[in-house]
């Protein structure tokens, strides 16, 4: 049995599946899709290097999917630039019935909305023509509750939350490039399994007191950490080695429904003697995997 098999991953059906799990240098950018509702698809980042596998997806769930969701961490590459032709396979696939609904900050939200509408609001793939708003809307949570960019709608968050049943858990800001304001990682909430993710970032500082304080209120749930790490050390990214002993100081304080995965990482096989040793005494951290899709 490899080193893989010994990592792999809970069979808990409210865990997030990915289309990649590497870093941006590699052909395996880390994207990640779940299915909160079987009627709903939610995807958090999207690299054109995973649109074949994206499509792949939707079209086997043609006829059960209603609704498209893009949770968007940043705007780097291998994250973002996948958006507009999802936007637009989506449009067509579902023969206009279905809008790209893309969730991130405000700043990044706005920051999107202003570049993709440019030209008069029109963007070309595929030699295809198509006004901005007629495929996609930005949310996002203002100060004032959540907005949407391309209709100008300002409402409340739960009214949000009440027209849009995926609209739930939070936007957690965090930093990750001086060159970017806006990055955030997400809380979703399920019915057993609450997950937060970090995306790109160089600090855990947003997410471990979170993980804390949720941990005290909500005793009977499983608790999934999706955090980016690598193992040289970056301005950008989180080293292994000084993630390391905060990531066991959760599990010791908050217990056995406390777990990690280890996703955008480089370099597994230095990280995997580690995980070994830290699961010596039962299984609570490991790496993400790419799912195995055909396209």
């Amino acid at each position: 049995m490899g080193s893989e098999k010994v990592l792999s991953k809970s069979q808990n059906h409210e865990l997030l599946h990915f289309l990649g799990v590497r870093t941006g240098s590699t052909t395996s950018h880390n994207n990640a899709y779940f299915f909160p509702t079987p009627d709903t698809m939610v995807f958090v980042d999207m690299s054109l290097l995973n649109i074949p596998k994206a499509k792949t997806l939707l079209k086997g769930r043609k006829d059960k999917i209603n609704r498209v969701i893009l949770y968007l961490t940043h705007l780097h590459a291998d994250h973002a630039s996948g958006v507009v032709p999802l936007a637009i396979y989506i449009k067509n696939l579902f023969k206009n019935k279905i809008l790209l609904e893309v969730i991130s900050s405000p700043e990044v939200a706005r920051a999107a909305s202003i570049a993709l509408t440019l030209e008069g609001g029109k963007m070309t793939f595929d030699s295809e023509t198509k006004k901005m708003d007629e495929v996609l809307r930005f949310y996002s949570i203002t100060d004032k509750g959540a907005f949407c960019y391309f209709e100008g709608v300002d409402v409340e968050a739960e009214s949000l939350r009440f027209k849009y049943p995926w609209f739930h858990g939070e936007i957690i800001p965090t930093r990750h490039d001086a060159r970017l304001t806006g990055a955030c990682g997400f809380r979703f909430d399920f019915w057993k399994t609450t997950v937060f993710y970090s995306g790109d970032t160089n600090t855990l500082e947003p997410f471990s007191p979170r993980i804390q304080e949720y941990c005290d209120t909500a005793m009977n749930k499983e608790v999934w950490f999706y955090v980016e790490t690598r193992v040289n050390d970056s301005k950008r990214h989180l080293q292994w080695e000084k993630i390391r002993l905060e990531l066991s100081l959760l599990h010791q304080f908050i217990g056995k429904r406390f777990h990690v995965v280890l996703m955008h990482y480089n370099q597994p096989g230095i990280i995997i003697p580690d995980l070994l040793e830290l699961n010596k005494d039962g299984h609570w951290i490991e790496l993400a995997e790419s799912e195995v899709i055909s396209t």
